[in-house]
């Protein structure tokens, strides 16, 4: 593990979460036989490792990030898993694509991808070391990455651009930006974490960081900063257990995609522990900045609650174009609602009867429309924290 890098937990899980179940720290690691290149895809530089297997492969999945210690400061994601070939099974079965033999049995087979374009790759075999798998960056990278996201939206603001799109976004914060202004920012929004560091300290100590790039540009004699990957650790974990709540449908509101935060902070803590009693809020904090996220505070429930952007923008735009009951197509109902609605026909005694009869048991709580009321609650607390992160913007400025 490099400089400024959580240390990952002991082999036999003892970092559990509250969830009861094992956890290995935010950042495991497998042992490996041996890791060596595989032919380019897409042109992104693959390698294969082969892993010992242990209690920790539990937590392995495509998709996750990780790195090689033989190329520890190279991002790569988890493109395919091969387990062991069935003790029954034929002693000549190959892998689907037809390269390797399946791996023996205590063994796992990891396809690997770069993040970073300009990895050349491995040169050749490389025997021992080990696989480290992120659930979350260190504190220090995760900082740096959601500084570096601040700044990304504060200049989209400024220049009066809309919500950017996720491929808009992640290619933003994989520019360089002065390292001066994202430490600062850094400082700013988490001084627990950036202390007493300034610019002068990040070369080295994110000199083997696999997620964040020191560069000194020919034109400057300062030192700039960009993240490797579109994405940190703790977005695409916490993505996963957001979702993994979602498939838990019997402990919330099917019609809602909003998750109390303390749920997904608990699923996070399932998944690999925490560091002190402060973990879920600094994670949160971390997350704040993120365009795969939103966050509100609902004042009525006191505390927060988060959705995916992306659910959300779908949910928004499908309410907006949804056609009318009355067959006019080309007309979308934000549209029509704005139309005087007709008149009421008239009452006669038995419907005004029955009208009165609702209208008691409204006021008693027997037709209530939570669902609705929490929604207008969320766009509210939504508001009020936008207006303060521009209060903040302009006190910065």
């Amino acid at each position: 593990a490099g400089p400024g890098r959580r240390s990952a937990a002991p082999a036999d899980g003892k970092r559990g979460g509250r969830g009861g179940g094992v956890a290995f720290g935010p950042q495991p690691e497998l042992l490996l036989r041996e890791a060596r290149p595989l032919s380019a895809r897409g042109g992104r530089q693959r390698a294969r490792a082969v892993v010992r297997r242990t209690a920790v492969v539990d937590v392995l999945e495509v998709g996750m990030e990780a790195a090689l210690s033989c190329a520890s400061s190279v991002p790569l994601r988890v493109e395919s898993v091969t387990r062991p070939r069935p003790s029954r099974g034929p002693p000549d079965s190959r892998a689907k694509d037809g390269e390797e033999p399946l791996p023996l049995e205590g063994e796992l087979v990891v396809d690997l991808v770069a993040l970073d374009d300009a990895w050349l790759g491995l040169e050749g075999t490389e025997p021992g070391g080990m696989l480290t798998l992120f659930l979350a960056a260190s504190d220090l990278e995760e900082a740096l990455f959601s500084a570096i996201r601040s700044l990304v939206r504060e200049r989209r603001e400024e220049e009066g651009e809309g919500e950017a799109g996720e491929a808009e976004f992640g290619g933003a914060v994989k520019e360089p930006w002065d390292c001066a202004e994202v430490v600062l920012r850094a400082q700013d929004r988490f001084p627990e974490v950036m202390g007493e560091l300034t610019e002068a300290d990040m070369e080295p100590l994110l000199q083997s960081s696999a997620f964040i790039e020191v560069s000194w540009p020919s034109d400057s004699g300062t030192p700039y900063l960009a993240c490797k990957a579109e994405c940190s650790p703790l977005e695409e974990s916490t993505i996963r257990a957001y979702k993994a709540l979602l498939d838990q449908k019997h402990l919330f509101k099917a019609l809602s995609g909003e998750r109390p935060w303390d749920a997904v902070a608990e699923e996070l803590e399932r998944m690999m522990g925490q560091d002190g009693d402060d973990t879920p809020e600094l994670r949160r904090r971390f997350l704040e900045t993120s365009h795969q996220f939103n966050f509100t505070y609902s004042e009525a429930r006191g505390h927060y609650v988060v959705k995916l952007r992306d659910e959300a923008q779908g949910h928004k735009e499908a309410a907006q174009e949804l056609p009318a009951a009355n067959g006019d197509h080309g007309t979308s109902q934000r549209r029509r609602s704005t139309l005087p609605p007709p008149p009421p026909p008239p009452l006669d005694d038995h419907a005004l009867q029955q009208q009165r009869g609702s209208g008691s048991r409204r006021q008693h709580g027997l037709h209530s429309d939570p669902v609705g009321r929490s929604q207008r609650e969320a766009e509210r607390d939504l508001e009020r924290w936008r207006e303060r992160e521009r209060e903040r913007g302009r006190e910065r400025r």
